[in-house]
């Protein structure tokens, strides 16, 4: 146990777990997305306007694509530089939800709960994915750690940085981090009846200056010639999604299943610790008992939105965690849970650091990428040659790294220029259903063949 409460330690094996073979493992199918769109930011300069598959796509806001293209510029347009800003997201959280569990619970609690998160398979997991999850739920957490840090303090500086934290996470995912704050603050305020200390001119100028930092990107892609209006894009993913879903449509009862998976293995342990002893209600202070009830409100928020996935909820995970570590200690768990955390990480540790990266290092499509690559240069110089996907899977765009980002096609029949097929050089991925319907003129022998793809080279 004595281990918990060793600050060096635990943010030592933090970044081990977060970091180590970050890149190793091929993109997922999400990860493309960023990836894709990050690459054509960087070939047209075009900062304002995402395009995937050379389609303009503005479904999530410009903060999280920038951050990418920040450290893609240092690390290279890979997989390292694309999830480090979700990785260093995930640091924030642990330090976030420390933070929040030392001013709501105390010092004990708060590293106990930060030890369980770092052990839950699926912090670790959605920390080394470059998407914009872990990146809002570091910017929830972050402003609601300063909120309670600073809500007896207030001034024009805290509530300014309050918003523009609020704002700037507002700008990755999109409303849904103010909505979650705001449950958790409007539920503190109230219960503990400290809502009219905060409700004054410094507030006021705080909000417009944090309402200015968020719309002011909309308003620059809208000046430069958005393909839609951004604003509107805001109300489609926020408003719209939440009462009227075009996608995303989970069962209601969804979150009733996906939250308990996301807090494994603890959710178990906790489970099992109410047959000790339960956390008292009334030996709880107005501020832990509205903690409790605004998690409880932000459970039923979600599970009344039309849209449901599984990673939505991923902002409830630290704040469940807490009361996971509060529950445990409790019933005197604290020396089984540390036993536990030190199975769990190594299970983790080797999982991320060992398995996953022997595993693609064999069958990822990077070694398929490098064949193509290397058969095509015996044809002609790489800076030459162009791809095209039709139909099939992205990533092995992505990585073949040609001096332009492929054409892509949902299927054969969208292409409109059939004889673009036969300007080379030229790389065609494509499935073997639809490679049977090319045309003849100029074909060469796949250098390839895989059961996922057809590849077709043509140097002229």
């Amino acid at each position: 146990m004595i281990y918990l409460n060793k600050t060096a330690l635990f943010w030592i094996a933090a970044c081990a777990l977060l970091f180590l073979m970050l890149g190793s493992a091929d993109l997922w199918t999400q990860e493309w997305r960023w990836a894709d769109i990050i690459w054509r930011m960087r070939a047209s300069g075009d900062y304002l306007h995402p395009h995937l598959a050379g389609q303009p796509y503005y479904d999530k806001p410009l903060l999280s694509y920038w951050m990418m293209l920040a450290t893609t510029r240092i690390f290279g347009l890979n997989e390292w530089g694309l999830r480090l800003p979700s990785a260093l997201a995930g640091l924030l959280v642990l330090f976030s939800t420390r933070g929040i569990g030392n001013i709501i619970f105390d010092s004990s609690t708060a590293k106990l709960a930060a030890w369980l998160l770092l052990t839950s398979y699926f912090f670790v997991f959605w920390s080394r994915v470059a998407s914009a999850d872990m990146l809002n739920v570091a910017g929830i957490l972050f402003a609601l750690y300063w909120y309670f840090s600073k809500k007896h303090t207030p001034s024009f500086f805290s509530y300014t940085v309050f918003f523009s934290i609020l704002a700037s996470t507002c700008l990755i995912k999109g409303l849904i981090a103010a909505a979650v704050v705001f449950f958790v603050v409007a539920t503190d305020l109230s219960w503990t009846h400290t809502w009219k200390q905060q409700f004054n001119n410094r507030f006021l100028l705080g909000l417009l200056i944090g309402i200015g930092l968020y719309i002011t990107p909309f308003l620059l892609a809208h000046q430069s010639g958005s393909h839609e209006n951004s604003l509107y894009l805001v109300y489609r993913e926020n408003i719209l999604r939440f009462f009227s879903p075009f996608d995303h449509k989970d069962p209601w009862y969804s979150y009733f299943l996906y939250l308990p998976f996301y807090l494994l293995p603890w959710i178990l342990v906790a489970a099992f610790s109410l047959t000790k002893k339960r956390i008292p209600w009334p030996t709880l202070n107005a501020q832990q008992k509205a903690f409790l009830i605004s998690i409880l409100l932000l459970f039923l928020f979600f599970t009344l939105s039309g849209s449901r996935r599984s990673y939505y909820i991923l902002p409830l995970v630290p704040l469940c965690s807490l009361w996971i570590a509060k529950q445990l200690r409790t019933a005197h768990l604290e020396k089984f849970a540390a036993r536990a955390i030190i199975v769990m990480y190594g299970l983790l540790l080797t999982w991320f650091a060992y398995f996953q990266p022997h595993y693609y290092q064999q069958h990822g499509l990077k070694p398929l990428a490098q064949q193509i690559k290397q058969q095509a240069q015996h044809l002609a110089p790489w800076q030459n040659w162009h791809a095209i996907m039709i139909a099939t899977d992205d990533r092995l765009g992505f990585y073949l790294q040609t001096a332009t980002p492929p054409l892509s096609f949902r299927s054969y029949h969208d292409v409109q220029d059939k004889k673009a097929l036969l300007k080379g050089p030229v790389i065609i991925i494509t499935t073997p259903e639809i490679s049977a319907t090319f045309p003849k003129e100029g074909k060469i022998i796949p250098p390839h063949q895989h059961d996922k793809f057809s590849i077709w080279l043509r140097s002229s």
